[in-house]
């Protein structure tokens, strides 16, 4: 029996000590995404077309099996927004594409394009489903071939210009916005669509100020939006004013982006609260009709869309080239290609000193950085920059300024930008404090870019250059800009401010026939202050009155405007009665 058990008991180790045989497994390779179906398949038919989003690069695509050809369906929507669409088709160097575009249901082709080109747009009319088939017609097989397709919305270019100078003046029917002459009339319009639009009177006789047009969109609260007047016909002079929540007072107005360069309009509008903005583009010309023997005399483009949108980088782009500015340029952003080194400091950020191209403020920090600007008195330009509509790297080129001008400070500040006004010039803007250095009442120049701690004097010992400072805020040895920070501090108090004048400006406009004078009726009457910020306005009445009302601080210069005609005209406060007469002009 203890042979038997030992035998078993060998056996049962034998079996325990046997090698374990596993089963070999070979490793598959995935492959590549050019040799392999594509997501969209089976997408070999228009009725198993497969969607794609507008505005978006998609793929990559392949012709996976062999002889496969490919549908894809895109939703132009269904009411035109005057932009059009661009397709774009980019294969690997295997490849030879062909894409027809049709209507979807249809056969007749809307276009077709092969290699070597690759882009085709379509109309801004061609809306709904439009289906994209793209083939590939080279011979060799395209394992490890692909594509790729981008669709865009993008601007219409400028309208033709109609060269036949003999040819009968022509007018434009109104525009299909019409009749949106008032406020209460307003077209209803949509962001992000594009307009074609013009100033031909809708009714015959009736617009005794220029046909206006008004136009109501919804804005949402704190987004920033690009309005803008563009593509214009011959002789149109536009001028933009957008109101918010007062009808009578633009809050928001520009006549020229460049002045002496172009008649477009621009403006850039952060919305304060969810609502309707109401905007009126005006001829500037007012009723004075130009006779030019052109079908497009009278037309404009028109949109309103996101700023940092594609669409609104397209017209910004648009609008910068017909007024004969330099592109914009983004703004820097620091860590990209040659940036400014990061400071070593976690107590503040100091930015660069590019002058024309710095980048936006940066938000405070804990330990915030107080800069002490001189901002009155005049300043000489230190180096080329660029008087800007709004402050910031990003506001609305105005004008060049050459390095060695002089400007005068206005006493206004915005982060590192100041607003100025160059010495014998008209127009007031920002530029970059950083560019400029003040000078004194004998002409010689400050140091303007130093800040002072509290309980320092201007004859405290200065430390030396070699000692180490504990709490030196580390700056980039370009910068021109030097920052102490400091703590905290109250704000001092600020000066009381002066009661507002009630001012009544009472205009009586009557246009001249001989020995005779008769009211001027409808005449487009306008209160400005002197950097031509609109204060009142208001239509004369039928005995060619108006009363134009506004309350304003003391000593504030005041202006009357008649923009039909183009004329303004000082307004003396002690006596605010004006009668202004004009050559008769025709009717309308």
């Amino acid at each position: 029996m203890q042979r038997l058990i030992l035998l078993a008991l060998l056996a049962l180790t034998l079996v325990a000590h046997q090698p374990r045989v596993f089963a070999e497994v070979t490793p598959t390779a995935t492959p590549a995404a050019d040799q392999q179906a594509d997501r969209c398949e089976r997408n070999d038919s228009a009725a198993r077309a497969c969607a794609l989003a507008l505005d978006a690069v998609h793929g990559p695509f392949t012709f996976l099996p062999e002889g496969d050809q490919d549908y894809y369906s895109l939703n132009l929507g269904a009411e035109a927004t005057g932009l059009e669409t661009q397709i774009t088709v980019r294969g690997t160097g295997g490849l030879d594409l062909r894409a027809t575009i049709t209507r979807a249901g249809e056969d007749a082709p809307l276009a077709t394009f092969t290699q070597p080109v690759t882009t085709t747009t379509l109309r801004a009319d061609v809306t709904g489903w439009v289906v994209v088939r793209v083939e590939n017609r080279a011979a060799a097989l395209a394992n490890g071939q692909s594509y790729r397709m981008e669709v865009r919305r993008v601007l219409p270019p400028p309208g033709p210009v109609v060269p036949d100078a003999l040819a009968a003046a022509k007018e434009p029917a109104p525009d299909a916005l019409e009749n949106n002459w008032s406020v209460e009339t307003a077209a209803p319009i949509a962001v992000g669509a594009i307009y074609d639009l013009n100033f031909t009177c809708p009714v015959t006789g009736s617009c005794a100020g220029g046909d206006h047009d008004y136009l109501r969109v919804p804005v949402k609260a704190g987004i920033t939006y690009v309005v803008g007047a563009f593509d214009l016909g011959p002789g149109v002079d536009t001028t933009i004013d957008l109101f918010w929540r007062d009808a009578g007072t633009p809050t928001a107005t520009n006549d020229d982006v460049a002045p002496g360069k172009s008649f477009v309009s621009m403006l850039r509008w952060t919305a304060p609260a969810n609502g309707d903005a109401i905007v009126r583009v005006g001829p500037r010309t007012g009723r004075e009709r130009l006779v030019v023997f052109e079908a497009k005399a009278a037309t404009y483009r028109f949109a309103i869309a996101l700023a940092e949108s594609d669409l609104g980088t397209q017209i910004i782009e648009r609008i910068h080239g017909q007024a004969g500015l330099a592109a914009p340029q983004p703004a820097t952003t620091t860590g990209g290609q040659g940036s400014s080194p990061a400071p070593t400091s976690t107590s503040a950020t100091q930015p660069p000193t590019s002058g024309e191209n710095a980048p936006a403020d940066p938000a405070p920090t804990q330990a915030s950085i107080r800069t002490e600007f001189v901002t009155t008195g005049t300043a000489l330009v230190t180096t080329n920059t660029v008087l800007r509509l709004e402050a910031g790297a990003t506001g609305t080129e105005m004008e060049p300024l050459r390095a060695d001008s002089r400007v005068t400070l206005l006493g206004r500040a915005s982060g590192l930008w100041v607003m100025v006004k160059p010495v014998g010039g008209i127009l007031a803007g920002w530029v970059d404090y950083r560019t400029l250095r003040a000078l004194g009442e004998d002409g010689a120049a400050e140091d303007t870019n130093t800040t002072t701690s509290p309980g320092m004097g201007s004859d405290a010992e200065s430390p030396s250059a070699s000692a180490p400072q504990a709490n030196a805020t580390p700056v980039p040895s370009s910068a021109t800009l030097r920052a102490t920070p400091l703590e905290d501090a109250p704000l001092p108090a600020a000066a009381p401010q002066q009661p507002a004048v009630a001012l009544s400006v009472a205009v009586t406009v009557q246009e001249a026939m001989g020995e005779r004078r008769q009211p001027a009726i409808g005449e487009r009457v306008q209160l400005v202050d002197a950097f031509g910020r609109v204060l009142a306005e208001a239509n004369t009445d039928g005995a060619g009155s108006v009363t134009l009302q506004r309350a304003i601080a003391p000593r504030t210069a005041v202006l009357l405007r008649l923009p039909a005609l183009g004329l303004e005209t000082p307004v003396d406060i002690a006596e605010p009665a004006l009668t202004i007469t004009i050559p008769a002009r025709g009717g309308v």
